[in-house]
């Protein structure tokens, strides 16, 4: 079984495989398309350690297929998400 639940996957290279061959495929899909990777956000019941590992990896997608990339470090701070809760 597949999932997106980052607190249960344990295999952050399982997930960017899946990640890469979701991209990939849209790349051979859509050849003319402007496609985007967003990392994921940090939030209150996951490990900084664990989600910014998982952006790495998605990190290595981008900079492999040629895509433009998201850095919501760039734009969001700390308590930016614990306000809008």
């Amino acid at each position: 079984m597949h999932t997106n639940d980052l607190r249960t996957t344990r295999n952050l290279d399982f997930v960017m495989g899946e990640v890469y061959a979701l991209v990939a495929t849209a790349k051979r899909n859509l050849p003319n398309g402007r496609l985007v990777l967003s990392g994921v956000l940090r939030r209150t019941n996951m490990s900084w350690w664990h989600i910014g590992a998982l952006n790495d990896r998605f990190d290595w997608v981008v900079n492999v297929l040629g895509l433009n990339a998201v850095d919501q470090k760039s734009w969001i701070e700390d308590g930016d998400l614990f306000h809008c809760i």
